[in-house]
């Protein structure tokens, strides 16, 4: 799962980690600065969201299947279809991840944020 804000058309990624905007407040704080060419902008952590890292599903067939070569063509087979299924488990458990965080909200509640220029700027 990465996080992000949406700045001027651009997504803007956050390297952090959490399940929730909560826990990210508790980790970086209430505000996000991002540098945007010479100017910094303040967000708001409810300004944050998460998308899915990547598709499993397809690294996990392919890792599977080359597994599978010590099988021989049946193993091939089943290790790719092992590998399909474990990938398509692990996207299912990324979406639900992304939900949970995209539908939490810190303790301030659901006042929506929005990015302005931090006090430097003005």
């Amino acid at each position: 799962m990465r996080l992000f804000v949406n700045g001027f058309g651009s997504k803007f990624y956050i390297a952090a980690y959490a399940c929730t905007r909560s826990e990210l407040a508790q980790k970086i704080s209430d505000q996000i600065s991002i540098k945007i060419e010479d100017t910094w902008y303040d967000y708001d952590i409810v300004d944050v969201y998460a998308e899915p890292a990547g598709s499993f599903t397809t690294a996990g067939m392919i890792i599977g299947a080359l597994i599978g070569l010590l099988g021989g063509p049946i193993g091939v087979i089943l290790g790719g279809l092992f590998g399909y299924l474990f990938g398509m488990n692990e996207d299912a458990k990324e979406k639900r991840k992304v939900k949970i965080f995209n539908e939490s909200y810190t303790k301030r509640g659901m006042n929506r944020g929005s990015s302005t220029k931090s006090s430097e700027d003005k």
